[in-house]
């Protein structure tokens, strides 16, 4: 093929030879489009059947490229004018076909069209990949599928040019939000670039599930930890996916209270990166499961908060808990006491919640009185003392006098 603005010459009355074609380059000649080049011509050269050179063994200008020999057996060669500086009158026939545009880039079902100029009467149109782009006998170009074509026209004097067509899907895929997905998590994923009403897949549907096709939109919710990948096809054929990962979240059980005493009643959260993730989580506390999640602190000691997802197989924890010991107000049933004659003394709870029986009770100084779960009966006179323990958490201390 010629490139642009090539002029072809035919020879017609006394053709050489095709063993003399193409022309060659001279000895120690460099081919360079900045100037003059001179070629050889091995026999007499004729253009448009008007002899030349006769005889001459040089000739100003660049012999591009043989066509081959037409059906009478003429040599037909093509030469490109502009490199002929010194001698433009050489051109005795130039092409001025041009397509404009010279490319085109299209979308599949896309139309486009390519218009000639400078023909040679009307020009033959063909595409060169039929799968990637057709032209009609107009110049009117559509896309098919991707890739890359070149569309030709050919006009009436055999001069030809060509336009390339690039035809590419601009489908794509964006979620929102953009960032890891958990199991519980909803994302949302639009097709930007489509043609008609797209249809969606999601691979492994284990892992992220369709929760509501909304068209151009879908809302997808994840599953389990795991890999999936969703595609979208518009009614063009074209094809945009979107990788997608699920992971167990690296949350944490919070306590509110935050610093809670026996006694109190505390609310169980489970937070990832300030996310509440409660709902997704069942508790446990000490190896037994928890109804809800508000944890009565009824005794002294550590307590152990485990979490896990009741969906997928991820966890929170284990934490442990340890509060504080309560204020506890002590009391006795008499404000003095009589050797002999018992009295009772009494625990309450900041709420008032009446722990008595929940402490051990004991007397200072020892044997100074014989103490019966929270009874006690002085033995001596003096001032008797009185302390209860928790598992580790004191009531009182509670003076009492005692006389004989």
């Amino acid at each position: 093929m010629p490139a642009l603005g090539d002029a072809r010459y035919d020879e017609a009355t006394a053709p050489p030879t095709r063993d003399e074609l193409p022309l060659g380059v001279p000895p120690g000649s460099t081919p360079s489009p900045a100037g003059d080049l001179g070629v050889h011509a091995r026999a007499a050269l004729y253009v448009e059947g008007v002899v030349r050179f006769a005889g001459a063994w040089r000739w100003y200008g660049v012999i591009t490229a043989e066509k081959g020999v037409d059906n009478q057996g003429g040599a037909v060669i093509w030469y490109d004018p502009t490199w002929n500086g010194s001698r433009p009158e050489l051109c005795t026939r130039c092409c001025g076909l041009r397509l404009d545009p010279p490319a085109l880039s299209l979308v599949p079902g896309d139309l486009g069209t390519l218009t000639a100029t400078g023909a040679d009467g009307t020009p033959v149109w063909q595409s060169l990949d039929p799968s990637v782009a057709m032209v009609d006998p107009t110049g009117a170009v559509e896309a098919m599928a991707e890739g890359t074509a070149a569309v030709r026209a050919t006009d009436g004097a055999g001069c030809v040019a060509e336009a390339e067509v690039v035809v590419s899907c601009g489908l794509r895929l964006e979620a929102s939000p953009s960032a890891g997905l958990r199991p519980g998590d909803r994302v949302m994923v639009s097709a930007v670039g489509l043609h008609g009403t797209p249809v969606w897949t999601v691979d492994t549907p284990s892992v992220v599930t369709v929760a509501a096709n909304l068209g151009p939109t879908v809302e997808l919710e994840a599953l389990t930890p795991g890999a999936a990948r969703v595609e979208a096809q518009d009614t063009n054929g074209c094809v945009a996916g979107l990788d997608l990962a699920v992971n167990c979240p690296a949350a944490g059980i919070v306590f509110t209270p935050t610093d809670p005493a026996v006694g109190d009643r505390v609310e169980l959260s489970v937070l990832d990166a300030g996310d509440d993730l409660t709902a997704r989580y069942l508790f446990s506390v000490d190896g037994s499961d928890l109804a809800g999640r508000e944890l009565l602190l009824d005794q002294p000691g550590p307590r152990t908060v485990e979490a896990r997802m009741s969906t997928a197989p991820c966890t929170a924890g284990p934490t442990v808990l340890t509060p504080r010991c309560p204020d506890v107000a002590v009391a006795a049933s008499s404000p003095s006491a009589q050797v002999g004659v018992a009295f009772t003394v009494s625990a309450t709870g900041p709420a008032g919640q009446d722990w008595t029986d929940r402490f051990t009770w004991s007397v200072t100084p020892g044997g100074a009185a014989r103490v019966v779960g929270s009874e006690v009966t002085p033995a001596t006179p003096g001032t008797l003392v009185v302390e209860g323990d928790w598992a580790g958490c004191p009531a009182g201390p509670l003076e009492i006098p005692v006389s004989p």
